[in-house]
């Protein structure tokens, strides 16, 4: 899919027999700007981006998906700007691998649990968390992969992690 503009409210909601997959899934895709969105629900994580170019999330909520916030695999030029993500946990709850180019920009994350809050692999490079607030997170660690993550400008209060620095 090519130049694709989602706005709005999405959930999914869970079938009798249980999860029924993510709110978003993007695949092969290029050029999508998600704006002003709500992503909420039963889904197993709330993104998955895999293979995609120029993505970008500006002024959404992300919460309160069954495993994780999201999942991004071998994707490049990811953007996401003034966005909450909340009330989410099970395992890793931001997995990135063999992506580059993705960046985090005055961004909140709150009360959320698991394992790790992100999670790099040794194939990422330029992976960015500027200016981002990381307030009342149950997670074991902040991240798995640090040394492959830049963080600037960020805040830490409450969290079951100690601060990155």
């Amino acid at each position: 899919s090519r130049l694709a503009e989602i706005a709005g409210e999405l959930a999914v909601l869970q079938a009798a027999a249980g999860v029924v997959g993510g709110v978003l899934r993007f695949a092969n895709c290029d050029g999508i700007d998600i704006a002003g969105c709500e992503l909420y629900g039963c889904g197993t994580y709330g993104l998955g981006i895999e293979r995609t170019n120029g993505f970008s999330m500006d002024r959404c909520l992300v919460h309160d998906c069954t495993y994780g916030l999201a999942e991004i695999s071998r994707s490049g030029d990811l953007s996401f700007t003034d966005t909450t993500f909340a009330a989410t946990g099970e395992y890793d709850l931001v997995s990135i691998r063999d992506s580059d180019h993705v960046s985090w920009t005055n961004c909140v994350f709150s009360e959320n649990w698991g394992s790790a809050l992100f999670t790099v692999d040794d194939d990422c490079r330029d992976i960015v968390l500027a200016g981002c607030s990381f307030v009342d997170n149950e997670t074991e660690r902040f991240c798995d992969g640090l040394e492959r993550v830049r963080v600037s400008g960020s805040t830490f209060e409450g969290n079951g992690f100690e601060p990155p620095w």
